[in-house]
């Protein structure tokens, strides 16, 4: 598939509701590794970035690995 050309995770995260991307967090990251005060705070460009650099993927990019 092509990459698009305009997509970056800065505008989807401001495009998209925010309860659904923290929806999305909390159905595919194992709750061990989500931060306990993670319900709630605002899924911001800054924090879900951070978030994604610090949760291990495994080798198929799936969240959960260690």
């Amino acid at each position: 598939m092509p990459k698009h050309r305009s997509l970056a995770l800065k505008k989807f995260i401001s495009a998209v509701n925010p309860d659904l991307v923290e929806r999305y967090f909390v159905t595919r990251v194992p709750k061990a590794q989500l931060p306990t005060y993670f319900v709630g705070m605002g899924m911001q460009y800054e924090y879900v970035k951070h978030l994604l650099e610090a949760l291990p993927t495994a080798s198929n990019g799936r969240f959960g690995a260690s």
